[in-house]
């Protein structure tokens, strides 16, 4: 049953006729999206599903659209236009394509409007965040150690930084090969966690 007052500042008598609040400038449609904020994880969590709940007495046509650039692979389902019955319910499908996300992506919040019959007043917000997984990059991908002699020992370190947009976690580190390389101990660890953009030397 839809309020007869604006549930936002209450200072608005709904009448059967209103879309909107006069005062606040509210949506009065009885439709909520669960969740508001969707967040969408390349490799990890590249799906996530939108429900919309349409409480009013009639069906509403709604519509999906980007309240500003849209990201490239970044896809909605369904693309177009389509109906929430009366008192129903409707789902809609946001996807990643990480092969077509921008090389330098590492989290973009992106707002978008549920528009209800092709009309801009009558526009719900919510927000899409997106986020590339863990990118774990080598900062020093060739490690010369120059004409060693027999029985000597040499160290050198190797820069790895995480370019992703979540934490990377490396579980074990394993020198392949040779049986002559091996790990310095402070590299030996059990478990570490790079935060993003951080270096691990």
């Amino acid at each position: 049953m839809a309020s007869s007052h604006c549930p936002r500042c209450q200072q608005w008598e709904r009448s059967p006729a209103d879309t909107y609040c006069g005062f606040c400038g509210r949506l009065l449609l009885e439709l909520t999206l669960h969740p508001e904020e969707l967040i969408l994880i390349s490799a990890l969590a590249p799906q996530r599903e939108l429900t919309l709940v349409n409480a009013e007495p009639r069906p509403l046509r709604v519509l999906l659209a980007p309240a500003s650039t849209p990201i490239p692979g970044l896809t909605i389902e369904p693309a177009g236009p389509f109906e929430i019955p009366a008192g129903g319910e409707a789902r809609a499908l946001l996807s990643l394509d990480e092969e077509k996300l921008p090389a330098n992506l590492k989290v973009r919040e992106l707002p978008y409007a549920c528009v209800v019959d092709n009309d801009p007043h009558q526009a719900l917000p919510f927000k899409v965040v997106v986020k590339s997984g863990p990118r774990p990059q080598l900062l020093s991908p060739t490690v010369q150690f120059g004409e060693l002699e027999e029985g000597t020992r040499a160290e050198r370190q190797i820069q790895l930084r995480n370019q992703g947009g979540v934490p990377l976690r490396l579980r074990a580190v394993k020198p392949e090969g040779s049986s002559q390389l091996g790990l310095a101990a402070a590299a030996k660890l059990p478990e570490t966690v790079l935060q993003e953009d951080e270096k691990l030397l």
